[in-house]
């Protein structure tokens, strides 16, 4: 089975660290960039991937705001956030979840190692959310 993973971000050096890290899982995926929140949005519908990675900054439709554009689309969608801001960003991302705003949190720069532990998991069901 072909998997999708969408990377939302607005560099692209993350993209091509997500491809070689998603061609390493030994799953069969394609990995869909966007470059920006609404782009990612897009994506999303045209695509309907079955794991979505998001950078946390970026310009335009972002943020948490992005995760929930996401996750009114699919409730069930495995959405990992990505920020080198995690302590700057804590009392946001916690106001979120306690909200209901359902995600996993990933530290960004990820290395290509876990980024394909986390995807293999996930799509392989080994790795639960939420």
């Amino acid at each position: 089975m072909a998997y999708r993973v969408l990377v939302i971000g607005d560099d692209a050096t993350v993209h091509r660290a997500f491809e070689r890290a998603v061609a390493d899982t030994g799953c069969e995926c394609e990995v869909v960039n966007a470059a920006s929140g609404e782009a990612g949005v897009e994506a999303f519908e045209a695509y309907r991937p079955a794991l979505v990675f998001l950078d946390l900054s970026m310009p335009g439709l972002a943020d948490l705001d992005l995760a929930r554009a996401i996750r009114e689309r699919d409730p069930r969608v495995p959405i990992y956030v990505m920020t080198p801001f995690y302590r700057e960003s804590l009392d946001e991302l916690r106001a979120a979840a306690e909200r209901g705003l359902e995600f996993e949190l990933m530290h960004k720069p990820g290395g290509l190692d876990h980024i394909a532990e986390v995807t293999r998991g996930v799509l392989l069901g080994t790795v639960e959310t939420y």
